[in-house]
C-alpha cells in the first residue's frame, strides 16, 4: 500500500480549499432571490457594508424602475445610512424631482435630503411644497428650516398656507424665531397669494413684529374684506401701541360695529402710553357730535385717568363752543358717577 505522504496529488487536493464567501457576496446573492423578504433584508444589510460595491449596488437599485418600489425605498434608506456626500445628494435630488417615481420613493429622498444644509437643494424642497403627499411637504419644510438661509424664507412663508395644520405650526414657529427679517417677504406673499391660512399666518406674525413696515401693513389690512384678517390685524395693532393707529381705529369704530371691543382694547393700550395724543384725536370727532365716539370716550376714559384730566383741560379753552362743552361735561359726569 502506498504512503499518502509520498503522494503529491493528495497534498494538492487537501490544500485546494474553496475560498470563503464574503459577506458582500452573500448579500448580493440573496438579492437575486425571488422572495421579497429575503431581497429586502439583503438590501438592508448592504447598507451596513463599507465596501464601495455595496453602495454602488444600492444606488443601482434605488435609481432603477425595474425594481419593486418598496425595495427601492429600502435601498434609498439603506444607502443613506451613515453616508452623506455630493454623489448621494445628486442621486436623491434626481429621484425626488422625478414625478414618475412612487411617492414613497420621493418621500424617502426628501427625508434624507433634509439632513443636508446645501443651498443646492432649495429648489427641490420648494417644488415639493406643492406635492399632494403630506409627508413629502413635511420633510421639505424640515429641510428648508435646516438650510438656515434667507433664500429659503419665501418658500417657508408660502407654506403658511398649507392645508395641514401641523405643517403650518412648524413654519409659524420657525418664522417667529427669525423675527423681523421675514417681514418684507411676508408682505409680498400676502399680496401674491390668495390663500386664507397664509394670510392669517402672515398678519398674525407681522402683528408681533417691530419692523418699520409692520404697522403700515396692519393699518392697510383693516380695509380687507375678510373679517378674520381684520380681527387679527386689530390684535396686532393693539400690540404695536403706536399713536399713528388712533385715527384709523376711530374711523373703523364708527363703521364696524362688530369690531368695537377689539378697537377699544387697542385704543386703551395706546392711551396708557399716549393719553394726550389720544384726547386730541378724539376731540376732532367730538366736535362733530358723533354719537359712536361719545359712547367710546365714555367707556374708554373711565379706565384712563390721565385722558380724563386732558379732556377736562379742554373745558378751559375759551374758543370751545358751548355745544362741545356740554358734550364733554356730559361725558365727564357719566365717567365720574
Amino acid at each position: 500500500m502506498s504512503d499518502p505522504t509520498l503522494n503529491p496529488s493528495s497534498d494538492q487536493s487537501q490544500s485546494k480549499k474553496s475560498p470563503k464567501e464574503s459577506r458582500l457576496d452573500k448579500e448580493l446573492k440573496k438579492i437575486t432571490s425571488r422572495k421579497f423578504r429575503i431581497q429586502n433584508d439583503a438590501i438592508n444589510e448592504l447598507g451596513k457594508i463599507k465596501d464601495p460595491r455595496a453602495k454602488s449596488k444600492l444606488a443601482e437599485i434605488a435609481g432603477s424602475k425595474d425594481w419593486d418600489s418598496q425595495l427601492r425605498v429600502t435601498a434609498i434608506s439603506s444607502i443613506g445610512r451613515g453616508q452623506k456626500n455630493n454623489q448621494l445628494m445628486d442621486l436623491l435630488i434626481g429621484l425626488a424631482n422625478d414625478k414618475t417615481n412612487n411617492r414613497e420613493i420621493r418621500r424617502a429622498c426628501i427625508t434624507l435630503l433634509s439632513r443636508y444644509r446645501d443651498i443646492k437643494i432649495l429648489d427641490t424642497f420648494a417644488k415639493s411644497l406643492d406635492d399632494e403627499y403630506r409627508f413629502i411637504r413635511f420633510w421639505a419644510i424640515r429641510g428648508l428650516i435646516k438650510l438656515r438661509n434667507p433664500k429659503a424664507n419665501p418658500a417657508l412663508i408660502k407654506s403658511l398656507g398649507d392645508s395641514d395644520e401641523e405643517i403650518r405650526k412648524e413654519v409659524r414657529s420657525h418664522l417667529e424665531m427669525l423675527g423681523d427679517e421675514t417681514v418684507p417677504d411676508m408682505i409680498s406673499a400676502f399680496k401674491e397669494y390668495d390663500k386664507k391660512f397664509l394670510r392669517y399666518g402672515v398678519v398674525g406674525l407681522i402683528g408681533r413684529s417691530e419692523h418699520p413696515e409692520a404697522l403700515p401693513f396692519l393699518l392697510e389690512t383693516l380695509n380687507n374684506e375678510n373679517e378674520r384678517i381684520v380681527t387679527i390685524a386689530l390684535r396686532g395693532i393693539g400690540k404695536q401701541i403706536n399713536p399713528i393707529s388712533i385715527e384709523p381705529l376711530l374711523n373703523l369704530y364708527i363703521t364696524s360695529k362688530n369690531k368695537r371691543r377689539l378697537i377699544e382694547d387697542a385704543l386703551y393700550r395706546i392711551g396708557q402710553n399716549h393719553s394726550k395724543i389720544l384726547v386730541e384725536k378724539i376731540m376732532v370727532n367730538l366736535k362733530n357730535q358723533n354719537e359712536e365716539i361719545i359712547t367710546l370716550v365714555t367707556n374708554l376714559f373711565g379706565k384712563l385717568p390721565e385722558s380724563v384730566a386732558y379732556l377736562k383741560n379742554h373745558l378751559k379753552d375759551k374758543e370751545l363752543n358751548e355745544e362741545l362743552k356740554t358734550t364733554i361735561k356730559s361725558i365727564l359726569t357719566k365717567i365720574e358717577k
